[in-house]
């Protein structure tokens, strides 16, 4: 929702981008994205590896 109020803004993307706000934004998007994606895997081979006992 953050980078939404960009993007009517008229300055360029590489200055809006370095703003400590944005910045934070994008890294938390990404940190949340990547662990969402990992989650999966991951809990699929721990209860494999419950279930089957080894």
């Amino acid at each position: 929702p953050l980078l939404l109020l960009f993007v009517d803004n008229p300055m360029p993307f590489s200055q809006v981008v370095n703003y400590e706000i944005i910045a934070e934004e994008i890294v938390r998007t990404l940190v949340g994205s990547i662990g969402l994606i990992s989650a999966v895997p991951v809990t699929t081979f721990l209860a494999s590896k419950t279930l089957l006992g080894k």
